[in-house]
């Protein structure tokens, strides 16, 4: 198995994903997003535009994976369009060091092959995410009466409040849900590249529709509460195949390992939090840090 790079050191990725059975790690196959935005469509994986991720220099690149709720097309050129027109606005809110030359793109159509996925591949969605800056949700919505009648604001309620078709589609499907949820609770690997004022050093879910491009707005996303989590399972979402379900209910046992309430970490003899160690809260709150006598003490990490 590969090693991952994380905020706490070189770890094994298996320690986040203790339930999930040994599987090996393909290469993360990445499109430069200068290259994309050359090619002016999104390429099949057969047309070789992609690199290995390991050839990159990883303290100077923004990896995004591109979470969609259906298979894009090369003629799908209002998806791409929101992409290209996502990343630059990302582009002028990220720290200025990182600009698009060092940008790259995950996006299921251009790396991997869809029609002959091994099924490792498949399986190391969490894998991919796990070594991704920021996931990116591109909405077509080609009906857009919801967006002048309804204010999204205030930007907590966007989940709920988003109307596009798009958007909900994408909310019906067990992959997006498991993409989303993974996002939102496999840790950021150490990084200071995304003002993620308000995320609690989540990786962004950044979503980008139709109507946003034409007022150039890009949504990060607040981070996901366990309610919400309750709400949209996975497994009890869309899937094409009995592979998919199988695949899809172990990434849920792994979310739901990231996200059950309570303590890990160093005690005192009466197994009171004493210590560095990581508590979570009925919402999905996280403080990761020392603990004296069962209280938070000094530096961590919320």
């Amino acid at each position: 198995m590969r090693a991952v790079g994380l905020s706490g050191g070189i770890e094994s990725y298996e320690s986040y994903c203790p339930n999930f059975p040994p599987r090996p790690f393909p290469p993360m196959r990445l499109i430069p997003f200068a290259l994309f935005r050359q090619l002016g469509y999104i390429p099949r994986s057969s047309e070789n535009f992609t690199i290995d991720r390991e050839r990159l220099d990883c303290s100077r690149s923004f990896v995004i994976f591109v979470s969609h709720e259906e298979r894009p097309k090369n003629i799908d050129t209002s998806r791409y369009t929101i992409i290209v027109k996502a990343v630059e606005q990302l582009c002028k809110i990220i720290n200025s060091k990182i600009g698009r030359d060092n940008v790259h793109l995950w996006l299921d159509y251009t790396s991997i092959d869809q029609d002959n996925a091994a099924q490792d591949e498949r399986e190391a969605v969490d894998y991919y995410i796990q070594l991704s800056d920021a996931i990116l949700t591109p909405i077509v919505d080609t009906g857009s009466s919801w967006f002048y009648s309804n204010s999204l604001s205030p930007e907590a309620a966007t989940f709920e409040r988003y109307k596009a078709e798009g958007w909900q589609r994408y909310w019906s499907r067990a992959w997006c849900r498991a993409e989303a949820f993974l996002a939102a609770t496999l840790p950021v690997r150490g990084s200071d590249k995304f003002l993620s004022t308000g995320l609690n050093g989540k990786r962004p879910h950044l979503l980008m529709g139709t109507r946003d491009v034409e007022v150039e707005k890009l949504w990060v996303l607040p981070s996901l509460c366990k309610s919400f989590l309750d709400r949209y399972n996975p497994v009890d979402g869309e899937v094409e195949s009995q592979d998919d379900y199988t695949t899809v209910a172990l990434f849920w046992q792994l979310i739901q390992d990231r996200t059950a309430k309570g303590y890990k970490g160093q005690k005192d003899a009466e197994g009171t939090p004493h210590g560095p160690g990581t508590m979570r809260g009925t919402e999905g709150d996280v403080y990761t840090g020392d603990h004296v006598n069962g209280a938070r003490e000094g530096h961590g990490v919320l």
